[in-house]
């Protein structure tokens, strides 16, 4: 059984200290989500910035692209690490 997307995403958070763009996230969850309607670039950064709202992960850095498209970096909060530790610690690996 997968875990749960979101799940996952904080997972890979808080091994990569430095963040991870929806491009990047995408990139290591379409071969356990496949072709799944959250698993695309557009439904990542609707998780991620739901994940913003409630405190449990930041936005790291903002760029544009070369073709003038924002390209943002997100990042686990403290808060946001704490609470996966202390709620969901079986999907921690």
């Amino acid at each position: 059984m997968k875990a749960p997307v979101r799940f996952y995403m904080i997972n890979l958070l808080i091994k990569n200290k430095g963040g991870l763009t929806p491009h990047q996230f995408h990139t290591q969850l379409k071969p356990i989500y496949g072709n799944e309607k959250q698993c695309n670039e557009t439904a990542i950064d609707d998780h991620l910035m739901s994940m913003k709202g409630v405190g449990l992960v930041e936005v790291k850095n903002v760029k544009e692209d070369k073709d003038n498209n924002l390209v943002v970096t997100y990042a686990i909060t403290e808060y946001g690490a704490t609470r996966a530790k202390k709620y969901i610690p079986e999907f921690l690996f």
